[in-house]
């Protein structure tokens, strides 16, 4: 859970500001620049999803889930708040955008890594395995082309060897 705790009041009062899941890391906050006011989160455990707590937001948060596969983060903002430096992060790397919340529009930067764009890589596909002690390990498959079930992301179309390495 994520809480705000009061230390200005007599009684300290403790505030749950979002709750994720019983499973999942808070891993990221994001914070108006000059209030210091919380906008979001992020909590981890398989995938990382974003959680808005300012409703201000929320149209924000769904043109970016609209508009961009894979993981995004949010790794900077004008001081103003207008315009946020997303990363988006795929299988061939990382890319940065910047997304300007007065228009509603999205550039592309640059890509962290360009010579990886003349390859084809597959996507990472998040599973969660149960150890001997019940704890979840969270895992990830990556599966060849050929080999994925397209009426299943993440699963082969039939068994094939696996190496884990934990």
């Amino acid at each position: 859970a994520l809480v705000e705790l009061d230390l200005t009041s007599q009684d300290k009062a403790l505030r749950i500001l979002g709750v994720s899941s019983n499973t999942a890391d808070i891993k990221d906050l994001l914070k108006d620049p000059k209030t210091g006011s919380p906008i979001a989160f992020t909590a981890q455990h398989a995938t990382t999803k974003w959680h808005v707590l300012d409703t201000a937001y929320k149209n924000d948060f769904e043109y970016l889930e609209e508009t961009f596969t894979g993981e995004i983060d949010i790794a900077s903002q004008s001081l103003d708040n207008t315009k946020w430096v997303i990363t988006q992060t795929t299988a061939s790397g990382v890319q940065y955008h910047i997304y300007d919340r007065g228009t509603t529009t999205v550039t592309f930067l640059f890509h962290s890594s360009d010579e990886l764009l003349q390859y084809t890589l597959n996507n990472m596909h998040p599973v969660v395995i149960k150890s001997r002690d019940g704890q979840d390990l969270v895992s990830y498959l990556t599966i060849p082309d050929h080999l994925e079930d397209p009426e299943r992301p993440g699963r082969p179309i039939h068994p094939i060897p696996l190496v884990l390495r934990v």
